[in-house]
């Protein structure tokens, strides 16, 4: 992980920020691309 209990808790809500944007990102694309999430999931 980075920078998880080096004592910086500005990098870990750094991470945990981009760790949500990612992931808000992940489903914008799940929903606008349903069939090819799935067969990259299945495949």
């Amino acid at each position: 992980m980075l920078g998880v209990g080096s004592g910086q808790p500005h990098e870990l809500l750094h991470t945990l920020f981009w760790l949500d944007e990612l992931y808000r990102a992940e489903l914008q694309e799940a929903a606008a691309h349903p069939s090819e999430r799935v067969a990259a999931a299945v495949g």
